[in-house]
C-alpha cells in the first residue's frame, strides 16, 4: 500500500524545492525514527503523531540498535496511539534498511555511543587541556563529536538514497547544522529543528513582566512576545521583538535596559549586545561554543539530558505504567516540532515555525549560499517558506566566522582530511593553545579510528 503521491515541482513563490505533497482518500503515510530509544525527543515526536496532529493511516518505524529501549519506546507509543489515533501503527527495528523501506519522512535523532566516546575525549582533554571547556559544537569535545556524527549521517544518507530516495530528512541530532549540510549535500531534501532559539523568551521575559519565569514550557512566553531572529543555529540574532498584544516594538526599550545595568543573567550575551547592538537569541549556556572561555565560564563535562540511571527510570516508567505518560511527557517533552513540519505538507495547512534551518538560497543574503542558516519560516502543501532577512553589518563578520567554522569541520569529515581537522583547530575560539588543540585532535582521531576511519 502507498501512501502519497510526491509532485516534484518548483514552487515560484518558495525558494526550496519542495516535493509538494497531496493527501489521498485511504492513503497511508510512514514516518522512520532512527534513534527512537531516546527519551527526550521520544515523547514530543509521539504527541505530534497521536494527540497534536491526524495524519491518518500512518506507520511510525521505530529503529534503535539498543532493542531493550526500542521494545519500551514501542510500547509507549501504542499507548498513545490507541488512545487517541487507531489509525497509526507503530513497527519496531533493529536494523535501519527495513525501517526506511517505504518512508515518507525520516526524523533523526541518533548519537551512537555517545557517552561512551564523549568519555574517552574528555580524558585525551584533560591530559591536553586541562582547563579547556567541553561542549557539544565547539573545541576538541564539539570537534570529535561532529567527526562521529557525520559518519553517522554519511551513512544515513547512503541508505536513504537506495531505499527513500524522495523522503525528507527531518534532522534533531546534533551537532545539527553541520549533520543537515552532509545529507543535503548527499542529494537528501533535509531540513533541521532546533529549540535553542527560544531561549530568547526566557531572557525578556524577566525584563518586562517582574517576573523569575513563567514555568517549564514557552507557550506562554511565545503568546506573550513575538520574536524574529535569525542567523546560525546556536548562532542566531534577535531582529525583532513586540508585544503581541498591542504590536509594540520593544527592542528599543530592551536595549535601554541593558544599558541602564539592567541583566538578563547572560552577562556574555549581553557584552556582545553592547558591542554590536545586537542580541544573541541562544544565551550564554550556548554561545560559550564558540567563543573564547574566559576563566569566569565553567568547563562543563557532558551535554546530554540526564544521566544513564535518570533516562532509563523515566523510560521504564512511562513504558511499565501509562499512567506514567500523563506526567512525565508534559515535563520531559523536547520543543523541537518535526511532526508539525510532517502535518503542514501532508495535510496542506500553514504552520509557522519560530525557527527553522534550511539551506541558504537568499533568505540570509550576507551568510554563504547553499549553507545551512536559520530563519522562521512558513510550512504547508506547496512547500517550505523561509522568511528572508538582513543580518545587521555589525554583526556580519561574527556570524561569517562561526560559520566557516562548521564549513571546515564538514569538509574535513567528508575527506577524511587531517590537515582541515587543524584547520578546524586553528579557527576554533575556544581552543587557546593551537599546538596542544593538535595533539589531543590527533588523539582523538585516533581513539575514535574504528568509528570515523583514518584520516590522512
Amino acid at each position: 500500500m502507498r501512501k502519497t503521491t510526491l509532485t516534484g515541482r518548483k514552487n515560484p513563490n518558495c525558494s526550496i524545492f519542495t516535493n509538494c505533497y497531496k493527501t489521498l482518500l485511504m492513503c497511508s503515510l510512514k514516518v522512520a525514527i532512527i534513534g527512537a530509544g531516546t527519551y527526550v525527543h521520544g515523547p514530543r515526536i509521539f504527541h505530534g503523531l497521536t494527540v497534536d496532529h491526524d495524519l491518518g493511516a500512518a506507520e511510525i518505524a521505530l529503529m534503535d540498535v539498543d532493542a531493550q529501549k526500542l521494545r519500551r519506546t514501542g510500547r509507549i507509543g501504542r499507548f498513545l496511539a490507541g488512545r487517541s489515533r487507531p489509525k497509526v501503527t507503530i513497527s519496531e527495528h533493529t536494523e535501519r534498511a527495513t525501517a526506511l523501506e517505504g518512508a515518507d519522512f525520516v526524523i533523526c535523532c541518533a548519537a551512537p555511543q555517545m557517552q561512551e566516546r564523549h568519555a574517552v575525549d574528555c580524558r585525551i582533554i584533560q591530559k591536553h587541556l586541562p582547563n579547556h571547556i567541553i561542549t557539544e559544537f565547539g573545541g576538541i569535545a564539539g570537534i570529535g563529536y561532529s567527526l562521529r556524527q557525520i559518519t553517522l549521517a554519511e551513512a544515513l544518507a547512503a541508505d536513504m538514497r537506495k531505499i527513500c530516495p524522495k523522503a525528507w530528512m527531518l534532522m534533531i541530532s546534533n551537532p545539527m547544522p553541520r549533520l543537515c549540510q552532509v545529507t543535503q549535500q548527499a542529494g537528501i531534501q533535509t531540513v533541521g529543528f532546533c529549540s535553542v532559539g527560544l531561549m530568547i523568551y526566557r531572557m525578556v521575559w524577566p525584563l518586562f513582566r517582574g517576573q523569575a519565569d513563567c514555568g517549564s514550557g514557552f507557550e506562554v512566553l511565545e503568546k506573550t512576545f513575538e520574536a524574529v531572529a535569525g542567523g546560525l543555529n546556536r548562532y542566531a540574532w534577535l531582529l525583532e521583538l513586540r508585544d503581541r498584544a498591542t504590536g509594540r516594538n520593544l527592542l528599543p526599550a530592551l536595549n535601554e535596559k541593558l544599558e541602564n545595568g539592567e541583566s538578563l543573567g547572560h552577562p556574555r550575551t549581553e557584552a556582545i549586545a553592547r558591542q554590536t547592538g545586537y542580541l544573541l537569541t541562544a544565551g550564554d549556556d550556548y554561545i560559550n561554543d564558540f567563543l573564547p572561555r574566559p576563566r569566569t565560564v565553567p568547563a562543563p563535562q557532558n551535554f546530554w539530558h540526564g544521566n544513564d540511571s535518570e533516562r532509563e527510570m523515566r523510560l521504564r516508567a512511562i513504558a511499565e505504567d501509562t499512567e506514567c505518560v500523563n506526567y512525565f511527557i508534559p515535563r520531559y517533552m523536547s520543543w523541537e516540532r518535526p511532526i508539525d513540519f510532517v502535518a503542514a505538507l501532508v495535510n496542506g495547512r500553514d504552520i509557522s515555525f519560530h525557527a527553522l534551518d534550511l539551506p541558504n538560497t537568499g533568505q540570509i543574503p550576507q551568510l554563504p549560499r547553499d549553507e545551512f542558516v536559520e530563519t522562521p519560516a512558513k510550512v504547508n502543501g506547496q512547500g517550505v517558506f523561509p522568511r528572508k532577512l538582513e543580518l545587521p553589518a555589525e554583526v556580519v563578520p561574527l556570524s561569517r566566522h562561526v560559520a566557516e567554522v562548521s564549513r571546515t569541520i564538514v569538509q574535513a569529515a567528508l575527506r577524511r582530511s587531517r590537515d582541515l581537522v587543524h584547520q578546524a583547530i586553528d579557527l576554533d575560539l575556544t581552543i587557546d593553545d593551537k599546538q596542544a588543540g593538535h595533539r589531543a585532535i590527533d588523539e582523538v582521531l585516533a581513539a575514535h579510528a574504528d568509528m570515523i576511519g583514518g584520516y590522512s
